[in-house]
C-alpha cells in the first residue's frame, strides 16, 4: 500500500477488528501508516467490538463509503 492509500473493511472482514482476531496485530500496524476505516452497519451486524488498539480507526457509513471511492479513484475488492 502506498502512504496515501486508505483501506476499508466492509462485510465479514470488520471480525478481523475484534482484538482476539489473527489478523488484529496486522491492522493495528497498517492504522498507523495508513488509513483505516471500517463501515458501522456491518460492525453492528456483527456485533464487533473494535479492538482499543485501533485508535486511528474510523466507523464510517455508507454515505462516507461513498465518499470514499470519490476520493480514491482506484479501488480493490477482495473475497
Amino acid at each position: 500500500m502506498a502512504p496515501d492509500d486508505a483501506l476499508l473493511l466492509i462485510e465479514n472482514a470488520v471480525t478481523a477488528l475484534n482484538p482476539q482476531h489473527q489478523a488484529e496485530s496486522l491492522l493495528t500496524e497498517a492504522s498507523e501508516l495508513h488509513l483505516l476505516f471500517a463501515l458501522q452497519p456491518d460492525i453492528t451486524a456483527r456485533g464487533i467490538q473494535p479492538s482499543s488498539r485501533l485508535a486511528e480507526l474510523r466507523c464510517i457509513d455508507y454515505d462516507d463509503f461513498v465518499q470514499l471511492t470519490i476520493q480514491h479513484h482506484v479501488t480493490c475488492y477482495w473475497k
